[in-house]
């Protein structure tokens, strides 16, 4: 009965911290995203050009300063 009492708390805590790691990086990803749509809006906004290659780097997620 001792082994069963400490392995349930010990399961639910590593399951939780995999669900939180998830839950996480899904977050910031989305925020990254919004940003960068953000970024695009503005840009149209103020009567500036998005060029096709911008959109194509702003929706493959590749770093926008090169």
């Amino acid at each position: 009965m001792m082994l069963f009492d400490t392995w349930i708390p010990g399961s639910i805590v590593f399951w939780g911290a995999i669900v939180l790691i998830v839950l996480f990086s899904s977050y910031f990803r989305y925020r990254t995203r919004a940003s960068r749509h953000r970024m695009m809006e503005k840009l149209a906004e103020h009567g500036q050009s998005v060029s096709p290659e911008l959109i194509d780097r702003i929706e493959s997620g590749k770093d926008l300063r090169k």
